[in-house]
């Protein structure tokens, strides 16, 4: 990670695990993949010289199960339903 985040100016973060129900259940693989991963990402970066800006996206699952389909960007309150 560290030798790639030397080569960028900028990350765009849009990794996450899917189908996020099945991981409701077993967490451990969404802490791995998307907590762990991000800390690895952003200690690439704060030993860095170069690279120090990240665009960090995120994915509906921050809306739980909303009543309005399209969500509107302005929906709320936010419920998680994963990691």
């Amino acid at each position: 990670m560290t030798e790639v985040v030397r080569r960028c100016d900028l990350i765009f973060h849009l990794a996450a695990n899917v189908p996020v129900r099945e991981r409701q259940l077993d967490t451990e693989v969404d802490f791995l993949d998307n907590i762990v991963a991000t800390r690895n990402v952003l200690e690439s970066m704060r030993t860095s010289d170069k690279c120090k800006k990240i665009i960090f996206t995120s994915s509906s699952v921050v809306y739980g199960k909303p009543f309005a389909v399209p969500t509107p960007e302005n929906y709320g309150p936010l419920k998680l339903i994963s990691l």
